[in-house]
C-alpha cells in the first residue's frame, strides 16, 4: 500500500515538467495565433483605407469635373430640364454615385437622377460654395459633395452628389 501512493507521486512528478512544458508551448502557439491575426487585420484595413481613399479621390474628381462641364453650365444657364435631366442620367449611369440633384440660385430642385432619400441629406439645404459631409438617410450612410457650378464667374446653381459608403 505505501508503494501506491509513492508510485503515484513519482508519476505525478514525472508528468509535472511535461505539463509545464505543453502549457508554455500551448501559450506560445496561441501568442502567434493572435499576432497573425493582428497583422492580417492590419493589412487588411491598410488596403481599405488604400480603396477607400482612391474612391473617394475618384468621386471627387467625377463631380469637379461635372461642375465645370460645359455642357451642364449651358443647360442650367438656359433653364433646359430635359436636356439637363438626360446629361445627367448619362452621367449618372457612368459614375459610381447613389443620386445627383442640381439646385438653383434659390435652392430649389431643377433636375434629381438616382434613389432620393427621404431625408438627412445635405442637398436638401441651400447653401452654397464647395463642402462635403456625411449625412445618414434611410439607414445608410452617405459621403455628400455639393459644388457650385459657375459659368464666367456667375454662379448658376449647385451640383450635389451623394456617395453610398455602406
Amino acid at each position: 500500500m505505501a508503494r501506491r501512493p509513492f508510485a503515484l507521486a513519482l508519476a505525478a512528478g514525472m508528468l509535472l515538467p511535461a505539463l509545464v512544458v505543453a502549457y508554455l508551448l500551448w501559450q506560445g502557439f496561441v501568442q502567434q495565433i493572435d499576432e497573425s491575426h493582428r497583422k492580417r487585420l492590419s493589412t487588411s484595413l491598410n488596403i481599405l483605407e488604400l480603396v477607400i481613399s482612391k474612391g473617394l479621390e475618384d468621386y471627387r474628381a467625377a463631380l469637379s469635373r461635372l461642375a465645370a462641364d460645359n455642357t451642364l453650365q449651358v443647360t442650367m444657364g438656359l433653364d433646359i430640364r430635359p436636356q439637363m435631366r438626360r446629361y445627367l442620367r448619362t452621367q449618372f449611369e457612368l459614375s459610381e454615385f447613389e443620386y445627383v440633384g442640381v439646385f438653383d440660385l434659390d435652392g430649389n430642385e431643377m433636375v434629381w437622377v438616382g434613389d432620393q432619400p427621404e431625408s438627412g441629406t445635405a442637398c436638401q439645404s441651400s447653401g452654397f460654395g464647395n463642402d462635403e459631409s456625411l449625412a445618414v438617410a434611410d439607414g445608410r450612410l452617405f459621403l455628400e459633395r455639393t459644388v457650385t457650378v459657375s459659368q464666367q464667374g456667375q454662379a448658376l446653381g449647385r451640383l450635389c452628389a451623394g456617395l453610398a459608403l455602406n
